[in-house]
């Protein structure tokens, strides 16, 4: 990888977390909180398929997602789209699965002596409460989400903040993360560097394909000490 690795910083949506499964979790609550205004028993992979194909890997707004499920033909009462995103605010942020080898791959890094990071968009307290339900912080040198500090991702200030508060200089750090813009040629073009984590957001047709690609957590220990 070029010059001495001293860190790790990760996406966490679909990075630290498997989104999949999060909302497979969240979706037997909501089932079980509104089963008296369904207008018939719906299934849990029914409903996982349809707040799958608004959601959007978590790009595709809140609101959005929240009005299109209120106007789903399942409903005896209709809520309204404002009373569904209280209750995903209230409960998803509590609902984080985490994504196969996540464990292993922290304990392999800290052994290494490498600091780790996240920086994620987000509210500042939904992506908090993932990392705390996931019992991770304790991993982390810092935490740093857009909701707080009021820079987003791919922005290169977001990357230089996180950088900064590790105490080291872009080039010594690797950044992962699963969306090919805001993760892979944010953290690029940022100076730090890059590893795409594919498989949850197609590339985008006309973008120079990343030069660093894994499929899975396991992959990133040997790549980042990859001589």
């Amino acid at each position: 990888m070029g010059e001495p690795l001293k860190a790790v910083l990760f996406d966490l949506d679909n990075t630290l977390t498997d989104r999949t499964k999060s909302i497979a979790k969240y979706s037997e609550i909501f089932l079980e909180d509104f089963r008296c205004q369904l207008v018939e028993p719906v299934t849990s992979a029914w409903l996982v398929d349809k707040i799958l194909t608004v959601d959007q890997g978590g790009y595709g707004g809140h609101e959005h997602r929240c009005h299109l499920l209120s106007e789903l033909p399942i409903w005896k009462k209709t809520p309204t789209p404002e009373s569904l995103l209280a209750h995903w605010f209230s409960h998803f942020p509590h609902c984080p699965v985490a994504m196969e080898g996540l464990y292993d791959m922290l304990e392999a890094l800290k052994r290494k002596g490498l600091k780790l990071g996240v920086i994620t968009n987000g509210k500042d307290h939904v992506q908090r409460a993932k990392i705390s339900a996931l019992n991770i912080e304790s991993y982390f040198d810092c935490i740093v989400t857009s909701g707080e500090v009021g820079i987003k991702k791919p922005a290169a200030e977001i990357f230089h903040l996180a950088v900064g508060k590790l105490g080291l200089n872009a080039e010594e750090v690797v950044y992962l993360g699963d969306h090919p813009i805001n993760d892979y040629y944010g953290a690029y073009h940022a100076g730090l560097k890059a590893i795409w984590l594919e498989g949850y957001l197609p590339w985008p047709s006309g973008v120079v394909q990343s030069s660093s690609t894994i499929k899975g957590l396991s992959e990133i220990v040997p790549l980042v000490f990859k001589k």
